[in-house]
């Protein structure tokens, strides 16, 4: 047999052994599957409820990669969302920087189903300092955002209310004078009263037991809580009623509540909500 002959044969056979042309076992482009596209499924997207599926079938990394593709797709927030908690919170897939991208799209949007929660997320990355140092101005933000002023309806989300109450900054981390009219205690009185509302029980015990702390040590803010809710609310009110759990109250009588407390807190908040 002639050597270039041989030689041919031997080219032709790696090639096969090494999924080359001939026999190759790689799919080449043209059978490789497409990805998936997002298609508006009701409320939310295809590649949202692939994700959850995933999610649900253990596979955190393809249900991120599906998340990924349903925030690409910008049909709606859900898919950013489910991304953004997965890149924080776990420890094998976090990216911070990308999991905060994906928060301020949501929290940043009208959506009133998932902005507040988006929100909260924004400002616990902040208040733990998982991008650079602690930022106590995002933090309080982006939480107050989540308690009391993502929309206008206002839903909320109530567990960041109880994050709120908990980190409320000092004046001089909120870039405000320290003699003004800043009052942490206040303000975290008024987000567990918020939270209060949205059926969590133990911000309401929290709030009261606050009020009553802060008014057996002869605290100012609870005479201006008294006043404002007198000025705002009903001459007939005081400041403990903000976080009495009423009887089965209908929504909109819970809504009610809600749009008062906003009120009270950008009254009580007005340095900085003025800014």
């Amino acid at each position: 047999m002639a050597i270039d002959t041989l030689r041919r044969i031997v080219a032709a056979l790696m090639l096969t052994s090494s999924g080359g042309l001939a026999g190759s076992a790689m799919a080449s482009p043209a059978d490789a599957e497409p990805p998936m596209v997002c298609v508006q499924d009701t409320n939310v997207d295809s590649c949202w409820r692939a994700g959850v599926q995933a999610q649900q079938q253990g596979d955190i990394a393809q249900a991120l990669q599906l998340h990924e593709r349903s925030c690409d797709a910008r049909l709606q927030e859900a898919g950013c969302y489910e991304a953004g908690k997965i890149l924080l919170l776990n420890a094998r897939l976090r990216d911070v920087p990308a999991a905060e991208a994906r928060f301020k799209r949501v929290c940043d949007s009208d959506d009133i189903g998932l902005g507040p929660y988006a929100c909260k997320y924004l400002g616990v990355i902040y208040r733990d300092g998982f991008i650079d140092d602690r930022e106590p101005a995002l933090m309080f933000e982006r939480l107050a955002s989540a308690c009391f002023l993502h929309n206008a309806h206002p839903f909320i989300d109530g567990d960041g209310c109880g994050v709120l109450a908990r980190n409320v900054p000092k004046a001089q981390a909120m870039g405000l004078p320290p003699d003004g009219d800043w009052d942490q205690d206040y303000t975290g009185y008024l987000a567990e009263a918020m939270g209060c509302t949205d059926d969590m029980p133990d911000l309401c015990v929290r709030a009261l037991s606050r009020l009553d702390r802060a008014t057996s040590q002869g605290a100012a803010w609870v005479a201006r809580c008294d006043d404002d809710v007198r000025d705002e609310v009903a001459a007939d009110q005081d400041c403990r009623s903000l976080a009495m759990r009423p009887q089965d109250p209908s929504f909109e009588d819970r809504q009610a509540r809600r749009l008062h407390l906003v009120s009270l807190f950008r009254t009580a908040a007005l340095a900085w909500d003025a800014r």
